[in-house]
């Protein structure tokens, strides 16, 4: 039994690929004295390959958390899950007084934000019953929040808008001078999904010559003259750092991301930013024309580049509008604070 002392609110944390398990680590370092913690990591249990131990493993790990929730929901306190999945597999151990939700992400936000059709499957309706049970949703983005208001039905004062926390202990810098050359930063493992091909398609015409350009990517990608591909730079350590901490302008031409870790990794690295508005998460992080470009389209991310790139001064500008936007709204203290009132 856990003592009265060691009694505290449960964060579920869930694990299911590199953003989450990056959000997960940021989640944990912010609130480790307010919270207990259990983890759910699915990218651990994928790492077995016998489907028969993969399951029982599976099997057992949902067994935990409904002990874990079971308890804490027993003491009295609130359980707060990253994502719906963990909160799915401890239904009818929360309930509509201490069950909440923190996210980034619904299955038919991308399709919702576009103006498309968006499946009303099984999927979807066991959804809308979990969203419409929850004690509370706290939202990283806007777009989550109309989503889950048009689509899921979701009472608008169970939806609180949180900050994403950042991680300011590795890649916090004050901003730098640009060189002669600007240093232009394009991070995505999906090469083309995340709209680097938009780029190395403009780089021969519009680009060379005006900037040094760096690519990580899992995508084989061929250097040319100007740029450095990096496939193999893990994430969080010193070189990764080092290359965000270097660079002037980070772009992403992207075609759908719900809220890109990598926009808070160059925000605190006191960057310009470049992306579309289907970064979903964007609008909370650049102040459009002032910190950065919030384009329209993957092609518009390329002429704002440019803009940027025939005005060095606006780079130094925008690197400083970003470091003191950052600071201001998305600090530690003022994401643990919004963190515990919205729970209340």
């Amino acid at each position: 039994m856990t003592s009265k002392h060691n009694s505290k609110p449960l964060f579920v944390i869930y694990k299911t690929d590199l953003g989450s398990t990056s959000l997960g680590v940021l989640l944990e370092e912010n609130l480790k004295t307010d919270f207990n913690f259990f983890y759910f990591d699915e990218v651990d249990l994928k790492t077995n390959q016998n489907k028969f131990i993969y399951t029982i493993n599976y099997l057992k790990k949902i067994a935990e958390l409904r002990h874990q929730v079971k308890k804490t929901s027993n003491q009295g306190h609130k359980i707060v899950f990253q994502n719906l999945k963990p909160a799915l597999f401890s239904f009818g151990l929360w309930n509509s007084t201490n069950g909440i939700v923190i996210s980034d992400f619904s299955h038919s936000l991308f399709e919702w934000c576009k103006k498309k059709t968006y499946k009303k499957d099984k999927r979807f309706y066991s959804q809308r019953i979990l969203y419409q049970k929850l004690y509370k949703i706290l939202t990283f983005t806007d777009n989550l929040k109309g989503n889950l208001q048009d689509v899921y039905g979701v009472s608008r004062d169970k939806l609180f808008s949180v900050p994403i926390p950042l991680d300011f202990e590795n890649y916090y810098q004050v901003p730098q001078e640009v060189g002669t050359i600007p240093k232009v930063l394009f991070v995505g493992g999906e090469f083309y999904r995340k709209g680097g091909n938009h780029i190395l398609n403009a780089w021969d015409s519009k680009l060379k010559g005006k900037c040094e350009l760096t690519i990580l990517t899992n995508s084989e990608i061929e250097e040319k003259e100007g740029i450095k591909v990096f496939n193999s730079v893990s994430k969080g350590t010193q070189e990764h750092i080092s290359i965000f901490q270097s660079s002037d302008i980070f772009i992403l031409p992207t075609d759908r991301d719900a809220y890109p870790i990598v926009l808070g990794e160059a925000a605190v690295s006191s960057l310009a930013i470049i992306t579309t508005q289907y970064a979903f998460g964007a609008q909370n992080i650049i102040l459009d024309g002032e910190s950065g470009f919030i384009s329209e389209t993957a092609e518009d991310c390329i002429e704002h580049l440019i803009t940027l790139l025939d005005n060095p001064g606006m780079i130094i500008n925008f690197k400083r509008n970003t470091h003191d936007y950052i600071q201001k709204h998305f600090s530690r203290e003022v994401f643990r604070d919004t963190i515990l009132q919205a729970i209340q």
